[in-house]
C-alpha cells in the first residue's frame, strides 16, 4: 500500500481550522466583555454612580425660564450684569431655584432697584449663592448688596464691582474668589488633558464622544483621571496644585489684570476690598485626604494651598494687604465640611452659606469701614 493512500489532512485545512477556533474564541470573549460592560453600565445608572456628572433635566413648566436664563447669561457675558428685572433659573440634581435681578442686573437686595448698603459682595457663583434661595445667600444674611456672577471669571468680577459700587456706594466690598476660575480664565479653559483631533481622526473622536456618554467613562475619569475629548473639570483642576504645571499661568495673568482694575476703582472710591478665598471640594479633599486621580500619582507633589498663596501674593503686591484676606481653606478643613456643600454640586448649601456668613460677620468687625456717604 502506498503512502499516498494514507496521507494526513492538508496543512492549509489545519490552519483554517485553527484560525476559526481563534476567531470564535475572540468573538465570544468580545461579546462577553460587551455584555459585562452593558450590565455594569445598567448597574451604575440604577445606583446613580458616580455622581456630579450628567446634566439634570428641567421640568417642562420651567422651559420658558430656561430660555430666559440663556438670554440673561448671554447678556451677562457681554455686560458683566444679567438682564435687568429678569428671572434666572438655577438648577442641578439637588436644587431648582429662581433668582430675580434688579434694575441694575444683579440679585442686589431682592428689591426692584439697587439700594445703598455698607457692604457689597461681588465675584463668582459662591458670591451669587448658586443653588440657594436669594434670602439664604451669605450676602443676604449679611445685609449686603449681591453683585455675584456665576459661570464668569475675574475680568467680569472687576466690571461688576465698578457698576455696583457706583450704584450702591458701599463702605466695604467682599470679593469672592474661587481658585478653579484660574482655569476658566485660560485660553483653553476646561478642555481635557488628552484629546483626539476630530478633523484628523473622525472615527476615533466619534467613538470617544459616544463612550464619554456612559457612566463607565465617568467612573474611569473620577478614579484614574483618564479621559479623552471630555470637558474635564475634575482632573484639569489639579493643574492648580502642581507648581510645575504651567497650564494656569494665563489665568494668573487675567487675575492680576482684574486685581489692578478693582484696586484702581476701589482706591478712588475709598472702598476697602476684602478678598474671600473659597476652596473647592477637590481642594479640601486634597488638603485633608491626599485625594487625587490615580494616574496622576508620581507626577510631582501637589499643594492644595498653592493657588491661594499665589493669589494672595498678587493681591498684596497690588495694594490689598494680607490682614484683609480671608482664606476659608483652613477654616473649612477644621469642620465637617461635607455638611456645608451640596453632596453632588460644587457649591455651598444653605448651611454652608450660614456658616460663611457667621465667619465673615466676625472678621468684618476687625476691618475698618471706608468712605462715609
Amino acid at each position: 500500500m502506498t503512502a499516498s493512500n494514507h496521507s494526513p489532512p492538508q496543512e492549509p485545512q489545519r490552519a483554517r481550522s485553527r484560525l476559526r477556533k481563534v476567531l470564535t474564541r475572540a468573538l465570544l470573549s468580545f461579546a462577553g466583555i460587551v455584555l459585562v460592560c452593558a450590565v455594569f453600565e445598567v448597574f451604575l445608572r440604577i445606583v446613580d454612580y458616580p455622581q456630579n456628572l450628567g446634566a439634570p433635566r428641567v421640568p417642562k413648566h420651567q422651559e420658558r425660564l430656561l430660555e430666559a436664563r440663556k438670554a440673561a447669561t448671554a447678556h451677562c457675558s457681554r455686560n458683566s450684569a444679567y438682564l435687568p428685572t429678569c428671572k434666572i433659573l438655577v438648577f442641578s440634581h439637588e436644587f431648582n431655584v429662581v433668582g430675580v435681578t434688579d434694575s441694575l442686573g444683579y440679585l442686589g437686595t431682592g428689591k426692584p432697584d439697587p439700594e445703598q448698603r455698607d457692604l457689597l459682595v461681588f465675584g463668582c457663583s459662591f458670591a451669587y449663592g448658586f443653588g440657594v434661595e436669594q434670602s439664604e445667600t451669605f450676602a443676604s444674611l449679611l445685609g449686603a448688596y449681591n453683585a455675584g456672577l456665576w459661570g464668569l471669571s475675574f475680568p467680569h468680577h472687576a466690571r461688576a464691582f465698578e457698576k455696583a459700587a457706583d450704584a450702591v456706594k458701599p463702605r466695604r466690598a467682599i470679593w469672592v474668589l474661587y481658585p478653579p476660575h484660574l482655569i476658566t480664565a485660560t485660553r483653553n479653559a476646561w478642555r481635557a488633558r488628552r484629546s483626539v483631533d476630530p478633523k484628523k481622526h473622525p472615527w476615533t473622536s466619534g467613538s470617544f464622544a459616544q463612550f464619554n456618554k456612559t457612566r463607565i467613562s465617568d467612573l474611569i475619569l473620577a478614579s484614574t483621571g483618564w479621559g479623552y475629548n471630555r470637558s474635564d473639570y475634575y482632573t484639569r483642576e489639579y493643574s492648580l496644585y502642581d507648581k510645575q504645571d504651567a497650564y494656569p499661568e494665563r489665568g494668573y495673568e487675567q487675575f492680576e489684570k482684574a486685581v489692578k482694575h478693582v484696586v484702581e476703582r476701589s482706591t478712588s472710591r475709598d472702598i476697602p476690598i476684602i478678598p474671600l478665598l473659597m476652596p473647592s471640594k477637590a481642594q479640601i479633599q486634597l488638603e485633608l485626604e491626599g485625594t487625587r486621580p490615580r494616574l496622576m500619582y508620581g507626577k510631582g507633589e501637589l499643594d492644595a494651598g498653592y493657588p491661594m498663596e499665589r493669589m494672595k501674593d498678587i493681591l498684596e503686591k497690588n495694594g490689598i494687604p494680607r490682614e484683609r484676606h480671608i482664606d476659608l481653606l483652613p477654616v473649612l478643613a477644621g469642620t465637617s465640611w461635607r455638611d456645608l456643600y451640596f453632596k453632588r454640586d460644587a457649591h455651598l448649601n444653605p448651611d454652608g452659606c450660614k456658616f460663611v456668613a457667621d465667619c465673615l460677620e466676625e472678621r468684618l468687625k476687625t476691618i475698618p469701614l471706608g468712605q462715609s456717604r
